[in-house]
């Protein structure tokens, strides 16, 4: 038999149902992640956990809105790192992310000079080279 005072509760619960996170800051370092390091002749990532949780977030994105996120980002690192392009292409970088308390850092180490991106909780980023100061 069931004992009554097990539902006399009610509506409390023992668990909690959770919404549903908004992930753009991981889609947006994941795919940063991805077009960058096509640049380069060779990638190789040194943060293996971080980058792999990072995919599993980018394939919960449906298709059609992972194509519109690589469009904008890919015409947006055209703009912004121009003739850096064809040079990249032909070094080999060792790609480190990294998680500081609410931001994403992707550092794309060379060699002769290290880029930095920096990804906050809206999925905004920054790119800044070795030298350059970080705010």
């Amino acid at each position: 038999m069931c004992d009554k005072r097990i539902f006399a509760g009610g509506s409390k619960m023992a668990y909690k149902l959770t919404e549903k996170k908004d992930n753009k800051q991981q889609h947006t370092t994941y795919a940063l992640y991805m077009i960058i390091s096509s640049y380069f002749h060779k990638s190789i990532c040194c943060s293996k956990c971080l980058e792999t949780k990072l995919h599993l977030y980018y394939q919960e994105l449906p298709f059609k809105s992972q194509e519109e996120l690589e469009e904008k980002l890919i015409q947006n690192l055209e703009k912004e790192l121009g003739d850096m392009i064809p040079v990249f292409e032909m070094m080999n970088c060792k790609t480190t992310i990294k998680r500081y308390q609410e931001e994403y850092c992707l550092i794309f180490e060379t060699g002769f000079e290290d880029m930095y991106v920096i990804i906050d909780k809206k999925g905004s980023y920054k790119i800044k080279t070795k030298g350059e100061r970080m705010e």
